[in-house]
């Protein structure tokens, strides 16, 4: 029920996270204690989560169970089938603040701002402003496995830049 009402009563001490059980916060303690009790067996690759183990152990089976409908391309993890997709739908989230320019990826944002010239601080801005000039996500969700890849995972994004 509380995953309905939003209740989490559960709340992490050291940087007051908050979570519906117990068991959540629990495996959560672990980002801040460094324990990786779950260890790749061919590798040694230490793990905080057994569900990142099992990704992991694809990297060593060359299981790629996420396939694109499109091309048929293959994909170890649902995040980077869920951003090679883009080039077939045209979707480019990434928008420079700058010159309007678009991409389907926000490492082809960052290299693209390189050509810019770094706007100066003392014009009046925050740091934070500072910080993010030139970058723009557009439809402000940018998901969780933005920019992660397996080794040895070509990267399959069309550059813009």
């Amino acid at each position: 029920m509380r995953t309905h009402n939003g209740e989490r009563p559960y709340k992490c001490t050291q940087c007051e996270k908050c979570f519906t059980h117990s068991g959540n916060l629990a495996i959560h303690m672990r980002t801040h204690s460094g324990e990786r009790p779950y260890a790749c067996q061919i590798c040694g690759k230490m793990f905080s989560h057994s569900g990142n183990l099992s990704t992991h152990l694809r990297t060593h089976s060359g299981v790629k169970p996420y396939k694109c409908s499109v091309c048929g391309k293959e994909f170890r993890h649902s995040g980077n089938l869920s951003i090679h997709e883009r080039i077939h739908s045209g979707v480019k989230p990434f928008q420079c603040k700058v010159c309007g320019k678009e991409f389907y990826h926000s490492g082809n944002l960052t290299t693209h701002m390189k050509k810019h010239p770094v706007v100066s601080k003392d014009e009046g801005e925050s740091e934070e402003e500072h910080n993010s000039v030139g970058m723009d996500v557009k439809g402000g969700n940018r998901g969780n496995q933005e920019g992660k890849r397996d080794e040895g995972e070509a990267q399959t994004f069309v550059s813009g830049s």
